[in-house]
């Protein structure tokens, strides 16, 4: 978004201060989710994408997914940063309460949602979802349904509304290797958090669901 142009976090603040929130499986700085906040020319900047979630007015109030690369310091093993920063402890300061794995957040939810909340679960995108729960390779991580549950019972909780963004972003990460088997098993998980959403959603006269993609794939099977 260019920087005169307003993103959807100020938009929706300015206008109508309603909350934010971005769930992904990709990681948080990825030009689906950093859209919500962010402004830049290059997708690629994940860094400053990153700082500019510290920047009061695009700070989203609920952040979940990949990409803890950028948010610790050089010093720790896979860092993708050139500075000290960390910023999990800038979070913090900030009244977020940070959290790193799938118990920490069961953890953080289990006392009663926290006002903030954002939640790095990997240095890069999130595992897909046939080898995080078919195959059991990464227990650690949520699925897109613990992340869209814990986004709502925090969110429901703020006077004015909220504007949740929910991305089932490796679908399309699998489909640009042609990998059928993750790229169907990624689109079920998807549906699966739709239906949380919809669950939440059933009874209310205030709530519209938007399901759509941004982009999408041809792909044969054989």
């Amino acid at each position: 978004v260019h920087p005169r142009v307003e993103n959807v976090a100020e938009l929706l603040r300015r206008s109508r201060g309603m909350a934010i929130g971005v769930v992904t499986t990709s990681e948080v700085q990825d030009a689906t989710p950093a859209a919500v906040w962010a402004h830049t020319r290059r997708r690629a900047e994940y860094i400053e994408i990153m700082d500019q979630a510290l920047t009061p007015g695009q700070q989203p109030d609920v952040l979940l997914g990949g990409g803890t690369a950028s948010l610790i310091p050089r010093s720790e093993t896979g860092s993708r940063r050139s500075d000290d920063r960390d910023l999990r402890a800038e979070f913090q300061a900030q009244g977020y309460t940070y959290v790193g794995t799938r118990g920490q957040l069961q953890t953080a939810m289990a006392g009663g949602p926290p006002e903030r909340l954002i939640g790095t679960f990997h240095l890069g995108n999130l595992n897909v979802y046939l080898d995080r729960e078919h195959k059991g390779l990464h227990p650690d991580q949520p699925t897109l349904m613990d992340m869209t549950e814990a986004a709502l019972a925090i969110l429901e909780r703020k006077p004015d509304g909220f504007f949740l963004m929910v991305e089932g972003a490796s679908i399309d990460k699998q489909e640009h290797p042609l990998d059928g088997p993750r790229a169907v098993y990624d689109t079920i998980e998807f549906d699966q958090a739709i239906g949380v959403a919809k669950r939440w959603a059933q009874g209310r006269n205030d709530t519209l669901i938007v399901v759509t993609a941004d982009h999408n794939h041809s792909m044969s099977i054989f």
